[in-house]
């Protein structure tokens, strides 16, 4: 694991700019969750005119971005009961090929949508349809005095 965070140009940029307009850097680290001596780095960068680079990320690159990750995610919870297969299979189609399962159970999993199918509702059986049907006809004509002592 890295022993940084990377943070993007865009937050760079804006950290440095709001230090340069009167905040304190304090302020700006606790508003953007950044530690002190970053701010205080990309601050002394901007003012030299130096650029605020975005230093390359270690590791292998993800074959999925972003936009792939969150169509995964809402093809999942559009249909729960679909498998991580069929998810490929729906997604992918047409999109991104050499898109492995074990990637799209991946990205479910970062998204907290564990390898769980709802349970399914049991069926109505005749016999309750009927005394359920007879418990309403019992009870339609009463009033709210009536209800008031059930509760």
């Amino acid at each position: 694991m890295p022993s940084h965070k990377y943070y993007s140009l865009d937050l760079k940029q804006k950290a440095a700019a709001a230090v340069i307009k009167g905040k304190s850097i304090c302020k700006v680290a606790a508003t953007f969750s950044i530690p002190f001596a970053s701010v205080q780095r990309w601050v002394t960068a901007s003012k030299s005119q130096q650029p605020l680079g975005v230093k390359k990320k270690t590791g292998r690159p993800k074959k999925t971005t972003t936009d792939t990750d969150r169509l995964i995610v809402r093809t999942s919870q559009a249909n729960p009961r679909l498998t991580a297969h069929e998810i490929t299979a729906a997604a992918f189609a047409a999109t991104v090929p050499n898109v492995s399962v074990r990637t799209v159970r991946r990205r479910l999993i970062d998204a907290g949508l564990n390898a769980r199918r709802p349970a399914k509702k049991p069926l109505m059986s005749n016999k309750n349809r009927i005394s359920r049907i007879h418990w309403t006809k019992e009870h339609k004509d009463w009033t709210e005095a009536s209800w008031s002592t059930v509760l």
